[in-house]
């Protein structure tokens, strides 16, 4: 259990780490499908990695592996004419799949193996929204990473699946699509990757918001206003940002996460988005509870999931625009590598050293030289 010094079992160790992964709401995530990859097929591959020994180069083969495929089957049920609902949770449905994947490639498995690894995950997959804003918001991925690994193991020991688990009447992309679109799992395999439409988030809390918040903090950081002559604030948004994030009153800093209201007006009051607007306090706020009350959101169709537009309008009677095609931490506007080491390092102290922060961080970078990943992984978390 990553930075905690103790141990489980394979498919527990997968659970708890990935549940680890999503805590801060700062995963990755492919906006095609809204399905966060890395956090279910990371925590496998480490899980498997410290069971058996795994070269780096290995080990990268195989999450690349297991994103690409979680994000093509993401691709399968929401990318046009695939129509599967946004209550189901993404990741819970793709998740395990990815693990599979990834797993079994780190085990060996043959080709019918394989076939069954994945089916078995897929058989697995689960998860809804309506826990959002609560603890079970980050179940149905930890589960799918578990999954994956189980089945993966399982699949290895001989146990069987059907071979159209995935594409079947009765199968996977069936259930959870009226009408899938089975073309994207194999198209242009070898020279399209879907992965690189994965995007790394700047701020903590559901990726539909972030293109609302650079909008805010465009408004607020030229500081050619107070908060106290803010009348109304108005943003604009791709509808999905309200289907997913649309709760106007949260109550807690893990609801907080889910709500574009909080942080407009988080964004405006503290002109700023991290981990400290994120918590029971910052939701608790006077100034951001006062100015949450003067925010609407509306749907825009005319924006793209990561982009937004934000109007104040002031007591002296002037109004300010801002708006944004591409959110930062996007495919268009991607975090560069210092970023992301800070990214890191903000959320790591919380429960590490920086020294051993910057170990992880020289690991990731160097990862591909090395011949045994568990290792390294142990070295850098010994057991209490």
């Amino acid at each position: 259990m990553l930075g905690r010094g103790r141990r489980l079992d394979i498919a527990n160790a997968a659970f708890i780490n990935c549940l680890s992964v999503s805590l801060n709401a700062f995963d990755d995530t492919h906006l095609v499908s809204i399905a966060h990859p890395t956090g279910p097929v990371g925590a496998g591959t480490l899980a498997i990695a410290e069971a058996l020994p795994i070269s780096g180069s290995a080990f990268i083969q195989a999450i690349l592996l297991g994103i690409e495929i979680e994000c093509r089957m993401g691709c399968v049920l929401m990318e046009p004419p695939g129509d599967c609902s946004v209550a189901w949770t993404m990741t819970g449905l793709v998740g395990g799949i990815g693990t599979a994947a990834a797993v079994g490639k780190l085990l060996n498995l043959n080709e019918d193996q394989l076939i069954c690894a994945l089916g078995i995950a897929a058989t697995q997959a689960a998860g809804f929204r309506e826990g959002f804003g609560t603890m079970s918001r980050d179940l149905p991925m930890a589960q799918s990473a578990r999954s994956g690994v189980i089945g993966a193991l399982l699949a290895a020991e001989g146990f069987t699946t059907s071979g159209s688990a995935l594409d079947g009447p009765k199968g996977f992309a069936h259930v959870f699509a009226k009408t899938p679109n089975l073309a994207s799992a194999t198209r242009d395999l070898g020279s399209h990757f879907e992965m690189l439409n994965n995007a790394y988030k700047p701020y903590p809390c559901g990726i539909v918001i972030h293109p609302a918040i650079d909008a805010c903090l465009e408004l607020a950081k030229g500081q050619l206003f107070s908060t106290q002559n803010i009348e109304r604030v108005t943003v604009r948004v791709h509808p999905d940002a309200l289907k997913v994030t649309g709760l106007k009153e949260p109550h807690d800093g893990l609801s907080a996460q889910v709500s574009v209201y909080h942080w407009v007006a988080a964004a405006m009051v503290r002109r700023r988005a991290g981990l400290e607007e994120a918590t029971d306090a910052a939701v608790a706020d006077p100034l951001i509870n006062a100015m949450r009350s003067r925010v609407s959101v509306e749907n825009d169709p005319s924006f793209s999931r990561d982009g937004a537009s934000a109007e104040v309008q002031l007591a002296d009677g002037r109004i300010l625009r801002a708006q944004v095609q591409h959110c930062r931490g996007s495919v268009a506007w991607p975090l560069s590598d210092k970023e992301l080491e800070e990214k890191l390092l903000m959320q790591a102290r919380n429960v590490i050293s920086d020294a051993t922060a910057r170990g992880i961080i020289d690991l990731c970078w160097n990862i591909e030289n090395m011949n045994n990943v568990g290792a390294e992984i142990n070295r850098l978390f010994p057991l209490v």
